[in-house]
């Protein structure tokens, strides 16, 4: 919209810098979700997965009010296991000097590799898939090394 203002402000014989209504173009990108839900990791049923642990502490550098806890593994093929509904999901993870990666399969099919090495700690928020037939999806999270894994939240939609 500035562009727009200053093309006009440049085609026009006006001092004043007005930026008038313009419609803004639809995003081609699909990398957000619409009307997600956000499942905390208290929340999380760990009961169908092995090796992941919900630890009560602050997840990275974030509110621990807005985010509290996250779910962590550090032993290679831990799997958590998640069920919803919906065509979209995907996490909020850390990233970190100690960090490690995982596969992620929804309805036993690989979908992605996440590696949450970075040298400096950060929060990282991602779509692991989307446009999925809308339905009953279980996805399983699985750490591919010895390396720590910290999950903030879990979003679907």
């Amino acid at each position: 919209m500035i562009t727009a203002a200053q093309n006009e402000l440049a085609q026009s014989d006006s001092t004043e810098y007005v930026c008038t209504a313009k419609k803004l173009p639809v995003l081609s990108m699909s990398n957000y979700f619409r009307n997600p839900t956000m499942v905390y990791p208290a929340s999380v049923n760990c009961s169908a997965s092995t090796g992941w642990q919900y630890n009560s502490g602050q997840f990275s550098w974030l509110q621990k009010a807005r985010f509290p806890g996250y779910l962590t593994a550090s032993t290679k093929g831990s799997k958590l296991v998640f069920e919803f509904v919906g065509t979209e999901f995907g996490m909020l993870y850390n990233m970190g000097a100690n960090m490690g990666a995982v596969s992620i399969y929804i309805d036993g099919t690989h979908v992605k590799d996440v590696d949450a090495y970075l040298s400096y700690t950060n929060p990282r928020e991602a779509v692991i898939a989307e446009n999925l037939k809308n339905g009953s999806h279980t996805v399983e999270i699985v750490l591919n090394e010895n390396a720590a894994f910290d999950i903030g939240a879990l979003l679907y939609s």
